[in-house]
């Protein structure tokens, strides 16, 4: 079975969007070896696909001195992108991906979690190739299209090798996050329950996901509505009132999203496991306490996957 796509975005930084990428990677991860130990068949890693320039996915999951080493000969997604449309290589998606990255292990075995790093090149990269490629005729709508076959097309080729592919969006709106979600199966919308971050939701729905929705560009897709995960939850009235919002909302219909039964509470021990690499050997000794709320989660997303397959 081939790898199901699942695009983490959202307009707003600081809401948690690379802490759920890491998590969600690291839990299927888990769960793969607790299945594969019980069919005795090996597991298909997880690929992240970090797509954002401030490359935190990256550095939660290689660490900081693998990152740099990554960066320096541009083996990252914006020295592919480099090579493919400005230089004019035929250079392989593939040929950029980082194999077992992860040093945190789950019973005997390592997590098996491939990488597609990123850089803060990347920005600057994306603003030149639009440049570059605005001065050769090409329309912003045909960027997009090039894209969309580019990066589609190459996803497509490594779907058998992956049980999930999960691409890390940076925070805004850019051809990268745009091109995430229309190949993505799922996406997930990380959303603190407090009032600038559902405003950020409502204009990632209506500037993001309408608009992708309703296009008539070469590149469209049927599109899934997506899943807002409601993140950095305090018992705080505040917090409280806007999730029953939330949910209020999706209940009669108001949005076009759906919003996860699972939450994941304010804690010290989430900036910890994404900061402090090194410090946690296994899978239970990293996340602890939230282990319960994230394999909830990762069931509500297999199940959003099967049923939507």
């Amino acid at each position: 079975m081939s790898a199901k796509l699942i695009a983490v975005a959202n307009m707003k930084g600081g809401v948690g969007k690379t802490a759920t990428v890491v998590s969600i990677a690291e839990t299927l991860a888990a769960r793969a070896i607790d299945k594969s130990s019980k069919s005795r068949t090996p597991p298909k890693p997880i690929l992240v696909v970090d797509l954002d320039a401030q490359a935190s996915a990256s550095f939660a999951l290689a660490g900081n001195d693998f990152l740099t080493a990554l960066i320096r000969p541009g083996k990252t997604v914006d020295g592919f992108l480099d090579r493919y449309f400005l230089r004019g290589s035929d250079q392989e998606l593939a040929d950029f991906i980082q194999h077992q990255v992860s040093a945190v292990t789950h019973g005997d075995d390592p997590l098996a979690i491939d990488l597609l790093a990123s850089s803060p090149d990347l920005r600057k990269l994306e603003r030149g190739l639009i440049h570059g490629l605005t001065s050769k005729g090409y329309s912003l709508a045909k960027i997009e299209d090039a894209m969309y076959e580019l990066l589609g097309s190459s996803i497509n080729t490594l779907r058998p090798r992956y049980d999930y592919i999960i691409f890390d969006c940076p925070p805004g709106i850019s051809i990268l996050t745009e091109v995430a979600i229309r190949i993505a199966d799922l996406t997930i919308v990380p959303t603190i329950p407090d009032f600038l971050s559902v405003l950020g939701l409502d204009a990632f729905e209506q500037n993001v996901w309408s608009q992708l929705a309703t296009t008539a560009a070469a590149n469209a897709t049927p599109l899934k509505a997506p899943y807002v995960l409601v993140t950095k939850r305090k018992n705080l009235r505040i917090h409280n009132l806007t999730v029953a919002d939330l949910r209020e909302r999706v209940e009669n219909r108001k949005v076009k999203y759906y919003v996860f039964k699972t939450e994941i509470p304010e804690s010290q021990d989430v900036p910890k496991a994404v900061e402090l690499i090194e410090s946690f050997p296994t899978y239970s000794h990293k996340w602890g306490n939230m282990r319960t709320q994230l394999s909830a989660l990762a069931t509500e997303i297999e199940t959003e996957l099967n049923r939507r397959r």
